[in-house]
């Protein structure tokens, strides 16, 4: 290997490394924006103007989209769709 090819070596895992930080950076951004995603039932009761026993309400009887698994929580994205389809049931 010459220094021309030793140059041309160095400059091509630079570019890589570039890339490799950019997408990691990307990722944390990602992580970032769904972790605001996330909601808790006082989160969404301001959201949405209700009490929170209003939201435990659509809750039980399944008019609002919601998850349990690792507790009671909504994704800001789901209640966005469910306003924009009037509110109907969610389940």
């Amino acid at each position: 290997m010459n220094r021309k090819d030793i140059y041309e070596w160095l400059q091509e895992i630079s570019d890589k490394q570039d890339l490799i930080i950019n997408t990691l950076q990307e990722g944390r951004e990602d992580v970032k924006s769904s972790s605001k995603e996330i909601m808790t039932v006082d989160e969404v009761a301001e959201y949405l103007e209700k009490s929170r026993q209003t939201i435990y309400t659509y809750v039980s009887k399944r008019k609002i989209p919601h998850s349990k698994s690792g507790g009671l929580h909504f994704l800001k994205s789901e209640i966005d769709a469910w306003i924009k389809a009037g509110m109907k049931k969610a389940y």
